[in-house]
């Protein structure tokens, strides 16, 4: 019995070795491109009507500071005190435009869903755009999708897109921001994987201050800005 019982212990470690040697396995595994882009940046509301900022103003650097009615009174007479020593009297509204421009950035902001810690990046952006992509090259932009529908003529909706400069934002998609290889160009790695930030700075620049209409602040003039990504 005891013999027996050894035989077939060797027979079925032989068909085991034997069948070890002869089968594999391959296995397949594709991942597909993606990208995605958000916003933290809900709203900039230029609110001239305002006798201060709001809590959350705007963070560049301009002559004139947030959007507020003394600093609007600040810009008015820096522009006035070039008046023409003359002017005409006449029944019809002139077309000569008193000359100057002026700057503000926003009374008040409004930023919801992510958060961004700026360390030492020297950045403090009144919002940013949160990229996600395993993409090595892309390229992120920004657009008027809606222009104001009153003031368009008289202002210029500016955003900076590198480091020092700010750019006229348009109904054409202008560059704000991208990775080219290892290149870098206003936007910067963050501690997560295939994730990158990039900072949103505004401006509105009125181009004509004198000749803009009276705009209720509880029926604003209203314009949106869409911000756009792709890939080569």
């Amino acid at each position: 019995m005891s013999k027996n019982a050894i035989r077939l212990i060797v027979l079925l470690g032989g068909l085991l070795t034997a069948a070890a040697g002869a089968q594999s396995t391959q296995f397949n595994f594709s991942y597909p491109e993606y990208f995605y882009i958000f916003t933290n940046l809900g709203s900039e509301d230029f609110d001239f009507t305002a006798s201060a900022p709001g809590t959350n103003p705007g963070t560049a650097s301009t002559t004139y500071g947030p959007a507020t009615q003394p600093n609007l009174t600040n810009c008015l007479d820096t522009i006035l005190t070039s008046a023409p020593s003359t002017v005409t009297a006449q029944n019809s509204m002139g077309t000569d435009q008193m000359t100057g421009s002026c700057s503000f950035v926003a009374t008040d902001t409004s930023a919801s869903g992510f958060t961004v810690s700026w360390g030492s990046t020297g950045e403090n952006p009144e919002g940013a755009l949160l990229v996600a992509t395993n993409k090595t090259s892309w390229a992120a932009a920004a657009r008027i999708s809606n222009d104001f529908s009153q003031v368009a003529s008289f202002v210029d909706l500016q955003l900076r897109t590198d480091t020092a400069t700010f750019s006229t934002l348009t109904s054409s998609a202008t560059n704000i921001g991208s990775l080219v290889g290892s290149t870098l160009t206003n936007a910067y790695y963050t501690n997560y994987v295939n994730m990158f930030v990039i900072p949103l700075q505004y401006k509105l620049v009125l181009t004509n201050p004198l000749a803009i209409p009276a705009i209720s602040a509880s029926s604003a003039d209203t314009a949106t800005v869409t911000y756009e990504a792709g890939t080569p």
